[in-house]
């Protein structure tokens, strides 16, 4: 088996949008200005994959295999940069990232026992998935994807996706 696939995706809901508060002042109805800039000439986020693919079985299906190589690219991702707070807005919307992403799948199958009434079918899977950030956009090597206090999950360029950073606190 062999398959490719090139697809693209917008923003989420309303993401590109601007979006403003509405706040009761006494008897004044105000405004608030939207938390991030508006989405300026954003491209869909694109997906691009290939897989090849190893199947067959043998002695009467009660054993087999199944090899997968996958290799894929993530791009023109949408991101939320933070930006300083001097620009009335904490963030902008841009397309910013692109996420490689490889690897390989392998099943094993069988069947030990196999009767007229009866068939118990066994599967092992294992799995290696490479996923790397390939890019951010000019000027950025780190991008915060979640975090909290004293932790957090990042996207460093170079690096594999999904770095958790811990900060230690000081200490004596």
């Amino acid at each position: 088996r062999v398959a490719w696939a090139d697809l693209g995706r917008s923003g989420s809901l309303y993401f590109g949008n601007t979006i403003y508060g509405i706040v009761s002042y006494g008897s004044t109805i105000t405004y608030s200005t939207p938390g991030d800039l508006p989405a300026v000439n954003l491209k869909p986020k694109r997906i691009s994959e290939y897989e090849f693919c190893l199947y067959n079985r043998f002695l009467d299906n009660r054993i087999g295999f199944e090899f997968s190589y996958f290799s894929g690219s993530i791009y023109n991702q949408i991101m939320g940069l933070s930006v300083a707070q001097a620009t009335g807005v904490g963030s902008i919307r841009i397309n910013a990232g692109e996420i490689g992403n490889n690897g390989f799948e392998l099943n094993l199958y069988g069947s030990p026992v196999k009767s007229r009434d009866f068939k118990w079918d066994v599967v092992l899977n294992g799995t290696r998935s490479k996923p790397k950030v390939k890019k951010l956009d000019a000027g950025i090597t780190q991008q915060g994807l979640w975090g909290m206090q004293g932790a957090s999950v990042v996207a460093r360029l170079n690096q594999p996706y999904g770095q958790i950073i811990v900060n230690s606190y000081l200490t004596d």
